[in-house]
Parts: C-alpha cells; structure tokens; sequence
C-alpha cells in the first residue's frame, strides 16, 4: 500500500474548512503559502518545495476536476530558480483559483481565503482557525448614511497534529483493508499539474534584477 505525503489533506483546519464550504458557492479561492528564504528547501523551485501541498488541496477541493487553464508568473531572488511564483488555474463552470507560494518573505503563511456568493471565509493553516464573514441586512443611520453590518463566525477548529493523523489513517487503511486518503495516482495527478505550472512559470519569468529595473 503508497500513501502519498500531502500531509495538509489531514490539518483539522482543512477539514473544517471543507464541511463549511458544503452550504457555500465559492466564487474565488485563494492560497497563500509563504516562508522566509532561511529554512527552504533550495534544492527544487518553490513549486516543488511549497505549492505543490496547495496544488494538491486545490485539485481535492475541487473534487478531482482538471484544470482547464494554466497561467504562471514567477520570480527569482536568491537561488537561480523560481522562488516567488503567482499561478491562476481555470475549471469548467469555477471557482477562480490563484495560488501564491513564495520563500522570500519574512512572514510564515498559511492561508486559504475563499469567497462565495454567500460568505468570505479564511482558514489559517498554520494558527489552526477558521472564519466565516456573513452579511448581516443593513440599515440606515439618522443621518441618512447608509450602513451594511456583517457578523464573524469562529469555528472551533480541533487542535491535533496533522502528522499524527495522516499516519494515524495510513496505519488503519492497512488495518482495515480500505484505499488511502492520498493514493499514489492523486499524488502523480498533483506533480503533472506541478510540471505544468513550471512550464508556464518558464514562459513569464523574471528575475530579481529585471523585476527591480521594471519598477523604476
């Protein structure tokens, strides 16, 4: 038996995330994966090294659907290849996808904010919390300002650790005879859909010093 290391597939906050967006019609989702460059894996692009956990998050939520268009932009700062890369991916009928991976920032981030028709919910992956923005029926104010109120629901999220789960699961799949969470076929579907993005990355790609002089 393979089970494929996606190890967010397991985080608590994703699993919450997916049961509330059951009642939604997400319109936009965004990804944001972002680490500082002391501590990434510089051996790959940041494709390989960070977006691919949200390359396969993408494809679950959306329920296996393929992509029907790839678009990528990308920068290099400090090892040659791609270190900051933007990708849109486009399915049949939406959401609109965008997902951000970077190793050039000083701020970890762990972020998956989706924007429905009837709500804006963010999940923090990393501080393990989800959010649920709902508007609210407005009023108006004495003044004849109008004023629209909104209300945040916050989701009780478990605190358990991801990595104890996924093999929690891969241990009693063996057990119990029943198919991994993440067999190895949704794992290669995730690195073809990788290569893609590189090769579209290739087409729209800057690097440190063209990206400065363009500023200026």
């Amino acid at each position: 038996m393979v089970q494929v290391g996606h190890i967010e597939r397991f985080n608590p906050t994703y699993v919450e995330l997916k049961k509330v967006l059951e009642g939604l019609t997400p319109l936009a989702v965004n990804w944001r994966r972002l680490s500082p460059y002391a501590g990434s894996n510089t051996d790959v692009d940041v494709i390989l090294d960070l977006m691919v956990h949200d390359l396969d998050l993408a494809l679950d939520l959306m329920g296996g659907r393929d992509p029907v268009s790839v678009s990528a932009c990308g920068l290099t700062a400090q090892s040659g290849v791609a270190d900051h890369v933007v990708v849109h991916l486009g399915f049949d009928d939406g959401p609109l996808v965008t997902l951000t991976s970077s190793r050039v920032t000083e701020q970890k981030v762990r972020m998956i904010e989706v924007t429905a028709q009837e709500a804006f919910v963010e999940a923090d992956l990393l501080n393990k919390s989800v959010n649920v923005h709902r508007r609210t029926i407005g009023e108006y104010l004495a003044n004849s300002k109008y004023r629209q109120e909104s209300t945040i629901e916050r989701l009780q999220v478990p605190m358990a650790e991801p990595l104890f789960l996924e093999l929690q699961h891969f241990t009693q799949s063996i057990l119990d005879g029943k198919p991994q969470q993440v067999p190895a076929r949704q794992g290669w579907r995730v690195l073809q859909l990788a290569e893609t993005v590189r090769r579209s990355c290739q087409e729209h790609f800057l690097t440190l010093g063209a990206a400065r002089a363009r500023l200026n």
